[in-house]
């Protein structure tokens, strides 16, 4: 489900310059190159937990994989 969110004009200028150096089509695809590269997040944390939480609401795990 695509979203649009709100950065600078700056932080757009460094988005696009890495887009460009990296030959990358999206800023999805930016963004994620960003986050998995520099921060311990998994690709999916609710794949990464899946069967190892119990969950006491069906709205405590949407919560998780809205993260």
């Amino acid at each position: 489900m695509p979203t649009t969110i709100q950065v600078s004009g700056t932080t757009k200028q460094m988005l696009d310059s890495l887009k460009e150096k990296e030959h990358m089509k999206t800023y999805d695809q930016v963004l994620q190159h960003l986050l998995t590269t520099h921060t311990d997040i998994p690709k999916s944390m609710f794949g990464a937990a899946r069967g190892m939480l119990n969950w006491k609401k069906e709205e405590d795990r949407l919560k998780l994989h809205e993260l």
